[in-house]
């Protein structure tokens, strides 16, 4: 997998402060600054309306480093309107913010933690170089985190987009067409402009040849009676041979072969090496991709496809974090146990089934770093971590489909507990959606039971007595009394699906 680029685009640091000499100290000290071989580009403004209109041009600015004494502040609740200008106005929730002044007891920074969106402070006094850098430093990461999680969500919303459209289309060059549209705007998340600047195509293999279909770019005038260079199809035969997909610095090959034993390569050239995230996205695509193609050829149901595909995005969650590769199965088939046991219709405890395995698909925007961290997270990264279920939800929301909206409701709400101290909004009891009551059950009986990175899995018996103890706490009573009424089934489905 490839890793953070070298080649990304610097970061912006923004020095705001009245003192040309506070300018020069704090520009010697950054230049010192080694941030993942990322170059940094350090801006300087003296007033707060040079900020604002530099932030307005530069909404990507990493960091900005304030001197107190540039703001406008009400010296009894120092009201700092200039930071709510920056979240709440323009909307800025990414860029990370260093309060510089003089912190005494009668004026701490906290607070002005607790009032404002401010992620660090410097203390003017006994000021060194170190805390200077260490600040710099932790914000920098933060900012990272929050971007990558911010393109993962914009490209998982753009395949869950994507898909209904896939399935639309009857004609292979069509298909075709659109996939290479939709992979370009994963590849060129923040270019509107990738039509223009990607060159790819897609063609299929027939006996010893490769037919073209269509392509996009420097391959748009290509035709199926074109020849591809001798060159590139020694390549997609190697490919073809290895039947997996190929990442290089300049180009990538996309392997596809379909249930009727259809092949077909996806011939992609990029400027600069893809990073680890977008990657992730194009492997969730390609599941999407080749489900359209079964769905052409074969004429599958829709509902059976969408199905697989759901399964698949639920396993590639699961994968991320290093989890059994069973686990999404198995949270499928007990809540399709519980959710018949309490008399739903043999039809809605289908769609709970196909649909419960997208529950943490939000996890795919959460950095590895934090994923799969061994010890403890920090508060801060369980704030991450929690943003998943939002993230999962808003990924889905957008369908029309009551299976992706089932999917939708699960993926939100099924780390709410019973008695209101869950998340994300703390709901309490019967407000819990019923399809995220049965989920959390079968998630956190499943999860329990299972190794993870960070733990070893539990003994039966301790599983058993958390559920009692969290009977009308984190679970559902009457869910719990179904769950146990039912135990004998539940073992089954654990033997039938276990990771051994």
């Amino acid at each position: 997998m490839c890793k953070k680029l070298n080649n990304s685009s610097p970061l912006k640091i923004l020095i705001v402060d009245k003192s040309f000499s506070n300018h020069k100290h704090l520009k010697e000290i950054l230049a010192t600054v080694k941030f993942n071989n990322i170059p940094l580009n350090i801006v300087s403004t003296y007033s707060v309306e040079e900020c604002k209109l530099f932030i307005i041009n530069n909404p990507d600015t990493a960091l900005i480093i304030l001197g107190l004494e540039c703001i406008s502040t009400d010296t009894k609740n120092y009201k700092l309107n200039f930071i709510h200008y920056i979240r709440n106005v323009l909307q800025n929730k990414t860029v990370r913010i260093i309060l510089k002044s003089d912190f005494t007891a009668t004026n701490p920074s906290s607070t002005l933690a607790m009032e404002y969106d401010i992620n660090c402070f410097i203390n003017n006094i006994n000021l060194n170089d170190d805390t200077i850098i260490t600040s710099v430093l932790t914000c920098l990461r933060c900012f990272q985190d929050l971007s990558d999680i911010n393109e993962s969500k914009k490209g998982l919303e753009q395949i869950i987009k994507s898909s209904s459209v896939f399935f639309e289309l009857q004609s292979i060059k069509k298909l075709a067409f659109k996939v290479l549209v939709q992979l370009s705007s994963i590849v060129h998340l923040n270019n509107n402009m990738f039509t223009e600047t990607s060159s790819c195509f897609m063609a299929k293999k027939i006996h010893s040849n490769f037919r073209f279909i269509t392509g996009i770019g420097k391959y748009s005038s290509l035709s199926s009676k074109n020849s591809i260079s001798p060159k590139i199809t020694k390549e997609l035969n190697e490919t073809l041979k290895a039947k997996k997909n190929k990442y290089l610095d300049d180009h990538f090959i996309i392997y596809f072969n379909t249930e009727n034993n259809l092949e077909y390569i996806i011939y992609y050239e990029i400027p600069h090496m893809l990073s680890s995230i977008t990657i992730d996205l194009i492997e969730v695509l390609c599941t999407n991709i080749s489900a359209a193609l079964n769905t052409l050829y074969l004429n599958n149901e829709l509902e059976t496809t969408e199905r697989e595909i759901i399964f698949t995005l639920g396993e590639i969650s699961e994968a991320r974090s290093k989890e059994t590769g069973h686990h999404v199965k198995r949270v499928a088939e007990y809540s399709k146990l519980l959710a018949l046991r309490c008399g739903l219709s043999e039809k809605d405890a289908e769609i709970i089934r196909m649909a419960s395995p997208m529950h943490d698909v939000g996890k795919l925007a959460i950095p590895d770093s934090i994923l799969n961290k061994p010890s403890k997270l920090t508060n801060e990264e369980f704030n991450i971590m929690k943003t998943h279920s939002r993230i999962g939800y808003d990924m889905l929301k957008k369908s029309n489909k009551r299976l992706m909206k089932a999917a939708a409701i699960i993926a939100l709400e099924h780390h709410e507990k019973y008695n209101g101290t869950g998340y994300p909004y703390g709901l309490v009891g019967q407000d819990i959606h019923l399809y995220g009551r049965i989920t959390a059950i079968a998630d956190v009986f499943d999860a329990l039971d299972s190794k993870r990175v960070y733990k070893s899995a539990w003994k039966m018996e301790e599983i058993l007595k958390l559920l009692k103890d969290e009977s009308g706490k984190h679970f559902d009573p009457e869910l719990v009394n179904i769950f146990f009424a039912n135990f004998d089934e539940i073992l089954f489905i654990r033997n039938k699906f276990s990771d051994i």
